[in-house]
């Protein structure tokens, strides 16, 4: 049986828009939502503020199982459980390896432990080889610096994971890969997605329902 995960009623300032536009919504366990709108719509700003990343008027609550509003809670707390991935990810110079291990540095995942193996078989998955975990950073190509930002926030298993555009760098094996690593995610415990796409079949891939964004005002009826 499913039950709330998150919900959130805000407000969100769009560039060249006034008001503010209202945007509210309900994530439940196991939801795959696909988020859809036109560029500059405010998909993205939408996806920030949920993650606690940008001021908003309004609340966001997270329920595990009780409800706390995120303004209730640590930043790197709420970032821990509620995980975005931007389109363009932080990759700071050194190994992939380095890279991936990266988090386990901080204060908030010190009772966590990096699983070498566990990224080796996500890697294999990716038609990645085993020395590609040597590569230096700066060496990789848009979609290879993508799996990483994904597996590198995967690993970590937040509750709520927010995808800005996840496959739009890749090519159509590894997008599969990717949305097969989600399907298998949201399968496996109580946790929810939302996806920001601009391609429709993306929905069907995920068996995902749709939310669509105009100018800041989310509709969540749309499938």
């Amino acid at each position: 049986m499913k039950s709330k995960l998150l919900d959130f009623c805000l407000q969100l300032s769009i560039p060249q828009k006034n008001p503010p536009q209202a945007a509210q919504g309900m994530l439940c366990t196991h939801d795959k939502v696909v988020l859809m709108g036109e560029s500059g719509s405010g998909k993205s700003l939408l996806l920030s503020a949920l993650a606690g990343q940008i001021a908003y008027q309004g609340w966001v609550k997270l329920h595990l199982p009780h409800g706390i509003e995120q303004a209730d809670m640590p930043p790197y707390l709420w970032r821990d459980k509620v995980a975005l991935l931007t389109q363009n990810p932080l990759m700071p110079d050194g190994t992939v390896l380095d890279n991936l291990q990266l988090p386990y540095r901080f204060a908030q995942h010190k009772d966590k432990t990096f699983d070498l193996h566990w990224q080796q078989m996500q890697l294999t998955k990716f038609h990645k080889e085993p020395d590609f975990l040597q590569r230096q950073s700066q060496s990789l190509s848009g979609g290879e610096r993508q799996i990483v930002h994904f597996l590198r926030t995967l690993q970590l298993d937040p509750v709520v994971l927010l995808l800005d555009e996840p496959t739009a760098a890749l090519d159509k094996s590894s997008a599969a890969v990717l949305i097969d690593c989600i399907n298998h995610w949201t399968a496996d415990k109580d946790r929810a997605v939302l996806w920001v796409s601009h391609q429709p079949d993306e929905s069907d891939k995920l068996a995902a329902s749709c939310w669509y964004m105009r100018a800041g005002s989310l509709d969540t009826r749309v499938r």
